[in-house]
């Protein structure tokens, strides 16, 4: 089979539309593998504060209680 002009030039075309939209889609991702976008920096932020919140609380209660045991149990102490 003899090729023409014509399908020379359009293999070439094509090869390098091919090449050329691949190197894009690789330089896209190349990119997105650097950092975070800010909505999640924000999202995780936010689970973290909601945590804080729902934590925090209990364990001031807890040092709180363990604060109170130990200055009884020094009166006690200082009574004896």
């Amino acid at each position: 089979e003899k090729i023409g002009k014509t399908n020379i030039l359009s293999y070439f075309i094509h090869n390098y539309n091919v090449t050329h939209h691949n190197r894009n889609i690789i330089h896209h991702v190349k990119i997105n593998k650097f950092g975070f976008t800010l909505a999640e920096v924000l999202i995780t932020l936010g689970i973290i504060g909601v945590v804080a919140a729902l934590t925090i609380p209990s364990l001031i209660t807890k040092i709180e209680n363990i604060a109170f045991k130990t200055a009884f149990k020094k009166q006690i102490s200082n009574f004896a």
